[in-house]
C-alpha cells in the first residue's frame, strides 16, 4: 500500500497542476490526425495507463464508449492490441477491433471469446454520475461490473475517468472482486484551446480485479 501511496501522490500532484507546457507534451507522442482538443480529454487517463503498465507493447486494452477512437489509435501507435466496445455502428480501422454491444448486455458467445483477456479496461464519462442523470441508461450495475471484471486478466486493471464522479458504490466494487488503488480524485486541467484555467474538471481513480 505504500508504494500506491506514493504514487498516488506523486500523480495528482502533477495532474492537478497539469499546464498547457505538460499536456502539449502529451499531444507530441500522439499521431498528428488527433484534434488538439479532443485529446486533452485523456490526459489524466492515459497518464494511470503510464504508471501501471510501464511498457504499452502488447498489452490488450478495452475501451467501454470509445465514441470516436482517436485514444485508441494511438495506442495502437504504440504496439498495443486495442478494443473498443461501443452502441454505435463500429468503422474499419485496421488492427482495431471494435464491437458494437452494450456493455449491460454482453451475449455469452462474446463473454466466452474475451474471457480473461484484457490487461486493462478504459473508461471515459460512460461510468459517470453525469451520463446517468441525462441518460438514465444503465439499471443494472452489478452486472456491468461482473461483465467487466469477466474480461479483465486476474489483477487487471480498470481505469475510470469522470466528470462528476463514478456511478459505482465501493460496496459495488467490493462484491464484483475490486479493490479500488487509487481512490476517486479530482482533476483540475487548463483547457489547452480556450486557454481557461481549470476549466476540465474530471475524477479519476483506478482499480484492479483480486479473483
Amino acid at each position: 500500500m505504500k508504494m500506491y501511496n506514493n504514487l498516488y501522490k506523486k500523480c495528482f500532484l502533477e495532474l492537478k497542476h497539469a499546464s498547457s507546457k505538460i499536456i502539449s507534451k502529451y499531444k507530441r507522442e500522439l499521431n498528428s490526425e488527433t484534434p488538439l482538443g479532443y485529446l486533452q480529454f485523456y490526459n489524466p487517463l492515459y497518464y494511470m495507463l503510464k504508471k501501471y503498465l510501464k511498457i504499452l507493447k502488447n498489452k490488450k486494452i478495452l475501451e467501454i464508449g470509445y465514441g470516436r477512437p482517436y485514444f485508441l489509435k494511438f495506442l495502437k501507435s504504440k504496439k498495443t492490441l486495442v478494443y473498443g466496445i461501443d452502441i454505435i455502428k463500429p468503422i474499419k480501422i485496421k488492427g482495431i477491433k471494435l464491437i458494437k454491444v452494450d456493455i449491460e448486455k454482453i451475449p455469452q458467445d462474446l463473454i466466452k471469446e474475451y474471457k480473461n483477456n484484457f490487461d486493462v479496461i478504459i473508461a471515459r464519462l460512460i461510468f459517470s454520475k453525469e451520463y446517468q442523470r441525462k441518460y438514465n441508461k444503465f439499471q443494472n450495475k452489478n452486472l456491468i461490473l461482473k461483465n467487466l471484471n469477466l474480461l479483465l486478466k486476474k489483477k487487471g486493471k480498470l481505469i475510470l475517468q469522470d466528470d462528476k464522479g463514478t456511478i459505482f458504490t465501493k460496496s459495488e466494487f467490493r462484491k464484483a472482486n475490486f479493490k479500488i488503488l487509487i481512490k476517486q480524485t479530482k482533476v483540475q486541467m487548463d483547457d489547452i484551446v480556450t486557454k481557461e484555467k481549470n476549466k476540465i474538471k474530471n475524477t479519476i481513480m483506478v482499480l484492479e480485479k483480486t479473483k
